[in-house]
């Protein structure tokens, strides 16, 4: 009795950590979903997670009461924003019915905002959605982590500003340098026309 109590929990105790381990590295959702009246459309990239430097492209999941709505790629127009610039994208149809895709090779970590707006068979959108953030390459670099050509352009900018700023205070100093050299070369010749006066007197 004791036995099978025992081999009990132990089953009991294996199925409870598959589920909390298959529970915790299972990948959450990150699509985004708009609804507008009897249409949803579920936005987010074909390849998750989203790397800096890797070729993707956007998902687009159009359905009407859960039926895929084919033939949209004349009708939306894909327009990608971020940090202040934006990106016109073509919409293409996959080989799903209602699913669509606008390639798209993403070169700046964060947060990019879609918007669709047309014509969704007989009604006119403008909506916007927020997919799953684009990651650094560095969460999956091993064994060393590789800078970023941003990160090597900002480095490269600020030692470019500290030369310009050293190059600055360098001519600065040349300048007052000379400056000195001339005043004192006037002062010695200003000294110098005085002298027979002085022993004159």
């Amino acid at each position: 009795m004791q036995s099978t109590l025992r081999f009990s929990k132990l089953i009991l105790t294996v199925l409870l950590a598959t589920f909390v381990l298959f529970g915790a590295i299972a990948p959450a959702s990150a699509h985004d979903k708009v609804i507008i009246d009897d249409y949803k459309i579920v936005v987010g990239w074909v390849n998750e997670p989203v790397i800096v430097g890797e070729r993707n492209a956007l998902l687009f999941i159009v359905t009407k009461n859960d039926v895929p709505v084919e033939d949209l790629e004349a009708t939306l127009d894909i327009e990608v924003s971020f940090a202040g610039r934006t990106f016109l994208g073509d919409l293409k149809p996959s080989a799903t019915a209602g699913e669509y895709t606008t390639e798209l090779f993403p070169t700046a970590k964060g947060q990019y905002e879609v918007r669709i707006s047309g014509v969704l068979e007989d009604t006119e959108i403008d909506v916007t959605a927020s997919p799953e953030e684009v990651l650094s390459a560095r969460i999956l670099q091993f064994p060393e982590s590789v800078s970023e050509a941003r990160e090597i352009e900002q480095q490269l900018a600020d030692m470019q500003a500290q030369l310009d700023r050293a190059q600055m205070f360098g001519n600065i100093g040349t300048a007052t340098g000379i400056l000195g050299l001339l005043a004192g070369i006037v002062g010695l010749v200003m000294g110098r026309r005085k002298s027979p006066e002085a022993e004159t007197e």
